[in-house]
């Protein structure tokens, strides 16, 4: 169940990042200047933080679990090599995200510098448009397919919880 409320969140986040380009595209998404731009771009904002909410509860969730599991299998409780494991992701995407995004931005989307708004060319804001709305969007299906990979039930949940209450309790009986 966590794994498919990820999953789905991640979708979410994806497909409503994809569709504020789209809709700009094909003219539906309301023009610069319309008060409807802010409402349009607040309510695609919220949901996507509220999808990102859920996920990374979920996500939370699922690494409680992982420990656990990895716990039942070799006895011992590391919760802190899993979180510095995390944050370094974290740290490392994060930084590997503005090296590739300062590159699209020089190399691909060729942004001016100094520039006035309202005289970036066309051809500029369409480049960036389908980097920010269609390409930087693909990289969430990297997390997707490693979700793929996490098997745990709900029944093998409830099997490493009694095992180690087991393995807690006998330990508490042992020492006393």
């Amino acid at each position: 169940m966590k794994q498919h409320l990820l999953l789905a969140a991640l979708f979410v986040v994806m497909v409503l990042a994809m569709l504020k380009v789209l809709f700009r595209l094909i003219d539906i998404w309301p023009d610069n200047g319309d008060p409807m731009l802010v409402v349009a771009l607040v309510t695609q904002d919220s949901l996507i933080v509220f999808a990102i909410t859920i996920g990374g509860i979920m996500f939370s969730s699922m690494i409680a679990d992982l420990v656990d599991e990895q716990e039942l299998h070799n006895g011992l409780r590391q919760e802190g090599v899993f979180t510095s494991v995390l944050g370094f992701a974290a740290k490392a995407s994060s930084s590997l995200g503005l090296i590739i995004g300062g590159l699209m931005l020089e190399h691909f989307i060729g942004f001016p510098r100094g520039e006035a708004p309202g005289t970036i060319d066309e051809d500029v804001l369409f480049r960036l448009a389908i980097s920010d709305g269609l390409l930087i969007n693909i990289f969430i299906l990297i997390p997707v397919y490693l979700l793929t990979k996490y098997d745990l039930t709900r029944e093998d949940l409830a099997d490493m919880q009694t095992g180690l209450q087991a393995r807690r309790i006998c330990r508490f009986y042992t020492r006393s």
